[in-house]
């Protein structure tokens, strides 16, 4: 009974994902405990994996940072925020075989896309705005231009979750699909880079052509040479047929920017930060506080974050968080690239190699956001994590009973 509803409640996580924060903290609430009854009373066995080490020091090197920081009270609330790092876990653990992670990534694409369609039109529309019941028009325009933010508050959260999805249903589309599949992933796909781009966030569209670039590095070299060619003309015409899309595209170059100063002027205070709290940091949850006393060295103004991910865990977790951190995402990125080198399934090498797209694309768009810090794109983040993990586990469960069927045929013959 507890497996149906940890089943249940992956579809609902799937669901909500890409349209619900709440309902996200929801389901995932009811999948700890659906989780903790399973492998804490029932004690059935927990399938490990090659990040949990890693992550359970990184969590260690947060909470030893919180305790010594400059207020461990508020950071100590913000050590518990991380309690949708679960979610890989769980999705790990909750599939049985490769047909519920096919059928959870279908439902997590197909309610993403909705997402994306809605952004989209946004954005050509002008600004429809359906989803603001509380009477607060949430429309963000640059250069005349809107932003789409879909049903999000914010279009950098609607970018950061357009950005992954395409980027795993990238590898899926190249690596695995055939059939309707093929016509289904083609179709999500394009609704997801139409997203990126409708969000005019330079550092989703910078993330998405590395991730992309990843992906197809996986490719036999003449495919490779074709894709690549095929995606710079891609982003050529858009160039040449979207006026506002090229301005803001070569700006992501222009150092005398207005936005591209102010973060380098919010980058320089962040390393001053770090200097005198090199060790431990300040903190998590602590930035924006400590952050006033050093900005007024660059003139710039009151800001909540680091707009860049390793500067901000740098700065509240100290050199030795920032150490443990990138040791998470070695071992997770050593784990894919096995995998999707040695492995002859289709399904698994797609997935496999999506989710490292989708992580390259996550971390290099971080060198200019706060993603880490994006409750609706790192709990995004962490269930692709989950999904890349998982397909292994499936194999592996899978791998037993195929041997023991062609075991007879073998002896027979």
């Amino acid at each position: 009974m507890t497996e149906l509803g940890i089943e249940l409640f992956l579809y609902a996580q799937a669901v909500s994902l890409p349209l619900s924060i709440a309902a996200t903290h929801v389901c995932l609430g009811v999948l700890i405990l659906l989780w903790g009854y399973q492998y804490g009373i029932k004690r059935v066995p927990l399938v490990r994996t090659s990040l949990d080490r890693p992550i359970l020091i990184y969590l260690t090197a947060v909470l030893a940072a919180a305790l010594v920081g400059v207020n461990p009270g508020r950071s100590l609330l913000h050590v518990l925020a991380l309690w949708h790092i679960a979610l890989y876990l769980i999705v790990v653990n909750g599939m049985p075989d490769q047909t519920l992670t096919r059928r959870l990534i279908w439902t997590l694409f197909g309610f993403a896309a909705l997402n994306g369609v809605y952004g989209i039109v946004q954005h050509m529309s002008g600004g429809l705005d359906l989803f603001r019941f509380g009477g607060t028009e949430r429309i963000f325009k640059i250069d005349d231009q809107v932003r789409a933010s879909g049903v999000f508050d914010h279009f950098m959260t609607f970018s950061g979750q357009m950005l992954l999805v395409g980027l795993l249903g990238t590898g899926l589309f190249l690596f695995w699909a055939r059939g309707w599949a093929r016509w289904f992933l083609a179709g999500a796909v394009l609704v997801f880079f139409g997203a990126v781009w409708a969000s005019f966030t330079r550092s989703a569209w910078v993330g998405l052509g590395a991730g992309l670039l990843t992906i197809v590095l996986f490719k036999e070299r003449r495919t490779m040479v074709f894709l690549m060619i095929g995606l710079l003309l891609a982003v050529t015409v858009l160039s040449l047929a979207d006026r506002a899309f090229r301005t803001r595209a070569v700006s992501t170059v222009k150092i005398n920017e207005g936005s591209t100063v102010e973060r380098f002027e919010i980058w320089g205070a962040t390393r001053d930060m770090i200097k005198d709290h090199s060790l431990l940091g300040v903190g998590i949850g602590n930035f924006s506080a400590v952050f006033n006393q050093y900005r007024d060295r660059t003139g710039v103004g009151p800001h909540s974050h680091a707009h860049n991910t390793l500067l901000q865990v740098t700065a509240e977790n100290g050199l030795i968080g920032l150490a443990v951190y990138l040791y998470v995402w070695y071992a997770f990125f050593r784990e894919m690239i096995r995998k999707a080198i040695a492995s002859t399934d289709p399904f698994v090498r797609g997935v496999t190699i999506g989710a490292i797209g989708a992580l390259v694309g996550f971390h290099v768009a971080g060198l200019f956001e706060y993603n880490l810090g994006d409750s609706e794109v790192a709990t995004m983040m962490w269930f692709i994590v989950g999904l890349g993990l998982a397909v292994k586990a499936v194999q592996s469960k899978e791998a037993p009973s195929h041997r023991k069927a062609v075991a007879p045929e073998a002896s027979l013959a």
